[in-house]
Parts: C-alpha cells; structure tokens; sequence
C-alpha cells in the first residue's frame, strides 16, 4: 500500500516519516543486518528509539538478525495525509532496516 523505506542505523538513533498511497495499519519491518535492532513506533516526529537496559525499561521493540516483522499501529496511522515515524538505534557498529506500509501483510 505504498513504497517500501530504508533506515540507516548506527548507535544514534535516527529516524524516517512513512507515508501510504491509501490509509492502512501495519508495516512490514524487515532487518536484514547481522546484529540486533531496536526500532520504535511515533505519530510525531523527534521521539527516539533507545535499547532498554537492566532495571530500565524504555522505548525499543527489538527485530532480531535477519528477521521480518509486522506491527500493527493504529487505524489509519498511515497514509498521504498521515505519517508514521519509525525510529531505530543499533547496539554497536550500523543497521538497515527496510520499511512497507500496507495491511494484511
């Protein structure tokens, strides 16, 4: 239901606004570096995605090595009008995840 997006990731987190032709409410997040990421979901821009630590929960959803997940987000989160933002943040050296819009994926 719309493009697919690459994230770059390394050890700051950074972040990529997903659009979709038609509104839906899920995305396909597809991780395929060798190490783990943490991504995390926002209707508004600027919140980081972090690693929790021990004793520390915080906000990261881990996608393991070389694995496709999908999340579903609230109705009608993305569209052309409405944007998701996708964060994300490595544990050491750099990631790339890939990012599609859609439903019933």
């Amino acid at each position: 239901m719309g493009k697919t997006y690459r994230l770059n990731l390394t050890t700051t987190s950074a972040q990529v606004a997903v659009n979709a032709d038609s509104p839906c409410n899920q995305v396909r997040i597809h991780n395929g570096t060798a190490g783990e990421v943490f991504v995390r979901f926002s209707a508004t821009t600027g919140q980081a995605a972090v690693i929790p630590v021990s004793g520390a929960p915080d906000y990261g959803i881990v996608l393991h090595n070389n694995s496709t997940q999908v999340f579903s987000v609230p109705q009608a989160a993305i569209s052309a009008q409405s944007t998701l933002y996708v964060s994300g943040i490595v544990a050491s050296g750099t990631g790339i995840v890939y990012i599609t819009p859609g439903e019933g994926l």
